[in-house]
């Protein structure tokens, strides 16, 4: 059986929340206002380059992802953070 390529892993978790906002919005014809991470996805955001988020990956790997996203207003992609959730979501 083959098996499908796995994403690169520095864009995993952005790559996730872009793909859930968009859901959202065609869902809900709105922009969400937050998204849920989990322990997990706070350990992925230290594996974003600065490709994929500019200056916020030096903050993240100086500061670690919640005081750096704190320091930029609480918000990562527009959204506020909401911080060891059981599971992942937008809303």
């Amino acid at each position: 059986m083959e098996e499908k390529p796995k994403e690169p892993q520095s864009a995993n978790v952005k790559i996730k929340i872009v793909e859930a906002i968009q859901e959202f919005v065609r869902e809900n014809g709105r922009w969400p206002t937050q998204v849920c991470l989990t322990c997990e996805e706070e350990g992925d955001l230290l594996k974003l380059t600065r490709e994929d988020c500019g200056d916020l990956a030096l903050a993240f790997t100086e500061k670690g992802p919640r005081k750096a996203i704190e320091d930029a207003k609480g918000k990562f992609l527009t959204l506020k953070v909401r911080w060891d959730a059981p599971s992942f979501k937008v809303e």
